[in-house]
Order: structure tokens, then C-alpha cells, then sequence
């Protein structure tokens, strides 16, 4: 019995031996890659050319590729490691690496939650959910906002503006999502919400879809974020608010990046449509496995629901008439900025 409770107590986050700062170098049969002949830097802080490392971890043998993916996922780390400050460890689970400076008790928290989160949303997303994913999930804690803007900056160009926000899910070509604070509980949404854009990033989804589907799971097995009681109001601002013409910046997911009320609505709305949709299990999970970015979502519309969003939405509104459909050629989105954390 006391081995036993050892085991359970003394378990903690697997951490790699000696904290090396690291190279950059990663060596798998032969094959070397160079994080540091494939990067630019931005602020103090260096970024792997991500095709680069794609091309190169491509041309490995097929069986080797597993492995090496993993290999590269931590040397990158470790590497990042090395400019961000040696008070940083990188910490390992069963399923996540996380670069963070917190203590390794919190550590071995967030891990722990990590890993439970990661089976509840591939056990609730189904076969929406990418459960082939190469390497494992990655987390980047930074100890304060400065930190995580720093970091976030380079994904936007000089004269963009941030939307405040505690997580963001990235697939520069790596995925992974970073977070700031200390607080678990506070974290704890994000990290539902952001590992859900990891285990849906295969699909070429409509950002209004791919928003809706995270706070869907994030209200589920992180709830508190949405205050049920104000239901009805928030229906009422949404018929208010959105028009035809107004309507295109959802689909074309413009409305998503706004710093103003836009986009406290199109997630609002995101939130609804995906809820009404999902009642309809079977014909939604069909709908999001056809979905298209290049058109909003109609196709499979019509094909799985047999409606055409539009007007889904125009009644959903509670609209008496005009075009409500999505019209672009070329959805503008950046996939999976910064969201809006919604007021508690």
C-alpha cells in the first residue's frame, strides 16, 4: 500500500534531464535539421520556417516519421527555450510538451488537466476530432501578458491591433496554443476551448463554424462562461444587430478579428448556430466534415441539412426578408487569432 501511494503522489510531469538551453539541431537517422538555418526573428524571439521543417521531416523514411515529429517538437522547444530565458522548463505528459516558468506542482496540474481534456474532446467530437495527430499537443504558458503579446506579435502585421485574450490556438505549421496567467481555474476555459481548434485544425472549416464548435466544448466541459439567464436578451441584440449586408462579415470571418462590438457578436452568434445545428447530431457532424471556407459553409448545407444557410440564419434572426447568404470569393480570415474572452 505505501508503494503504491508513493507512485501516486511522487508522479509529476516527465521533464527533460538536465534543461539543456538547446541547440536547435535535430538528428534522426543520418538526417540533420537546423532550427537556427531556418528561422527569422521578430522581437527577440526566434520562428521556425515551418515549411522548411515540413519538407525536411517529409523526405524521412515513412516509418520514421512518428517518432521524428516528436523529436522536432522538442527541440524546437527547447531551442525557444533558449531565447525566451532559461527560467523557462519544458515539461512533458503522456500527451502534451508545455514550455512554461510555473512551478512544477502547477506544472503537473496543467498536464494532468491537459491530458483529461484532450480524451473528453476527442470522445465528444467523435470522428471530428483528429485522433491521428503526429507528435503531441503543445502548450506555451507565458508568465504575463507582456510575454504573450511579444510572442503573438509576429503572427500580425506592424499595424494590426490585438484583441484581449487569454489563449490562442496556432498552426503556423506546428500546432500549438499559448496561454497567460497562473490562475487554473481562469485557465482552464482556454485551454478547452484553444485544444479544441488543435483537434479540429485538419478540416478547412469557416471560422464562424470552427469559433462555434470551441465554445460549444468550452461551455460543456468548462461551463461559466455564458450566463444561461441572459439567453433571450442575447437573442434580441443579435436580430437587432446583424443585417444582410453586416451578415458577410461573419461568414467571410472578418468580423472575428474587429476590436469593437463585432466581434463580442459574431461569436455570440457562432455560439447559437452551432448549438441549434448539433441538435441534429448524425446530419451536423456530417455538415462539418464537408464544410468549405470558401463558401461559408453552404454546400454542405444544402447537402447535409438540406437548407440553405442563409436563410437558416435570416430565420434564425427572426428576419422578414433580404439575401442572407454568404457571398465572397475569398474568405479573408487568419486561422484561429486571439478570441474574445467574454465577460464573466
Amino acid at each position: 500500500m505505501f508503494e503504491l501511494l508513493s507512485k501516486l503522489f511522487s508522479r509529476g510531469p516527465r521533464e527533460s534531464a538536465d534543461q539543456p538551453a538547446g541547440s536547435g539541431i535535430v538528428s534522426v537517422d543520418g538526417s540533420r535539421f537546423d532550427f537556427a538555418e531556418h528561422a527569422h526573428w521578430h522581437d527577440g524571439i526566434p520562428y521556425p520556417d515551418w515549411s522548411a521543417v515540413l519538407a525536411w521531416h517529409n523526405a524521412l523514411p515513412e516509418v520514421a516519421r512518428g517518432a521524428a515529429w516528436l523529436d522536432l517538437q522538442r527541440g524546437w522547444l527547447q531551442w525557444l527555450r533558449g531565447a525566451l530565458g532559461l527560467h523557462y522548463r519544458l515539461y512533458e505528459s503522456d500527451t502534451a510538451l508545455m514550455l512554461t516558468t510555473q512551478s512544477e506542482r502547477l506544472a503537473r496540474l496543467q498536464l494532468d488537466y491537459l491530458d483529461v481534456t484532450q480524451r473528453r474532446i476527442r470522445r465528444a467530437l467523435e470522428e471530428l476530432a483528429d485522433h491521428g495527430m503526429a507528435g503531441k499537443e503543445v502548450l506555451i504558458a507565458f508568465p504575463d501578458s507582456d510575454e504573450y503579446y511579444r510572442y503573438l506579435s509576429a503572427f500580425y502585421a506592424e499595424d494590426d491591433l490585438f484583441a484581449m485574450s487569454a489563449g490562442v490556438h496556432l498552426n503556423p505549421g506546428c500546432s500549438h496554443f499559448a496561454i497567460h496567467g497562473s490562475a487554473l481555474e481562469q485557465l482552464e476555459p482556454t485551454i478547452v476551448h484553444e485544444m479544441t481548434h488543435s483537434r479540429v485544425t485538419r478540416l478547412s472549416l469557416p471560422l464562424w463554424l470552427d469559433e462555434g464548435i470551441a465554445q460549444s466544448i468550452e461551455e460543456r466541459f468548462a461551463p461559466g462562461f455564458r450566463d444561461p439567464a441572459a439567453a433571450w436578451e442575447r437573442s434580441q441584440r443579435q436580430a437587432v444587430f446583424w443585417t444582410p449586408e453586416s451578415i458577410q462579415e461573419f461568414w467571410n470571418g472578418q468580423a472575428f478579428q474587429q476590436l469593437d462590438k463585432r466581434q463580442e457578436m459574431a461569436y455570440d452568434l457562432a455560439y447559437s448556430l452551432v448549438k441549434a445545428m448539433a441538435q441534429d447530431w448524425p446530419r451536423f457532424k456530417a455538415f462539418v466534415l464537408t464544410a468549405s471556407n470558401a463558401d461559408g459553409g453552404s454546400a454542405a448545407a444544402r447537402d447535409c441539412f438540406g437548407v440553405d444557410l442563409g436563410e437558416y440564419v435570416r430565420l434564425a434572426l427572426q428576419q422578414s426578408g433580404g439575401d442572407w447568404s454568404p457571398r465572397m470569393n475569398i474568405v479573408d480570415q487568419r486561422p484561429h487569432g486571439p478570441r474574445l474572452i467574454p465577460a464573466r
